[in-house]
């Protein structure tokens, strides 16, 4: 009899380890928040401050660089690093720079200012979106997201808040939260997909292991999850 149950609890075990397998082999959609599912933007335009610093970035861009024309904050911060590598005493380009950093720095005291993160307003589709990939994919979606400072510092009001805003907008529709900035730390696999607006998070995703989707409006990122969802369910 003894045997016959320890036959039973080694099977149950094995069973267990393989229900938990396939589990975690299953495709686990992160969300990036901010751009994504909530609107960063509309928050900081409210800032007059910050609206006149933009104009003045525009212009300058507009009038004497128009190879900057149309590119993300991200892109624009590499194209500074390789135009003044490639010529460190380029005095337009630093004025340019000088221009956009002062818009950038604006941005950043904003938006670490307590209370930011929780009044932010829902993108559109947010609550649909998140709804569409749990039916695609049979699992609820993740949240990813980046704070605004050190996220290891227990004063960031962005952690919290953050946290606190997936909780009062999508309650159930998820499944967990991470903040954190190293984005590829929860890449297991081809099979976790992140959906981002910045290309830089969805590099370290994918150099992670990971697969991403760069986030331009929710029905072609809809579109790319499905395709992925189905690539994978061929395998």
């Amino acid at each position: 009899m003894k045997d016959k149950l320890n036959e039973e609890k080694i099977r149950m075990s094995k069973l267990a380890g393989l229900l938990s397998e396939n589990e975690e082999s299953g495709i686990q959609v992160w969300f990036d928040m901010d751009g994504v599912l909530a609107d960063f933007d509309k928050s900081i335009d409210n800032d007059e401050e910050l609206r006149g610093y933009k104009q003045d970035l525009d212009y300058l861009i507009d009038s004497e660089f128009p190879d900057y024309q149309g590119l993300s904050n991200d892109e624009i911060k590499l194209k500074f690093k390789r135009d003044l590598e490639e010529d460190p005493n380029n005095e337009d380009i630093k004025r340019l720079k000088k221009t956009f950093k002062k818009y950038n720095n604006r941005v950043f005291k904003i938006a670490g200012q307590p209370g930011f993160f929780a009044n932010l307003e829902l993108m559109p589709m947010a609550v649909e979106m998140l709804k569409k990939a749990n039916e695609i994919t049979g699992k609820k979606p993740n949240i990813l997201t980046a704070p605004m400072g050190n996220e290891n510092n227990p004063r960031n009001p962005s952690v919290l808040e953050k946290k606190d805003w997936v909780s009062k907008y999508f309650n159930n529709l998820v499944n967990q939260v991470e903040v954190t900035t190293d984005k590829g730390r929860v890449a297991r696999g081809p099979h976790d997909i992140l959906i981002d607006d910045r290309q830089k998070y969805i590099d370290k995703f994918t150099n992670a292991g990971g697969s991403g989707i760069l986030f331009k409006d929710p029905s072609s990122a809809m579109v790319d999850l499905r395709y992925l969802n189905e690539k994978f369910k061929a395998y």
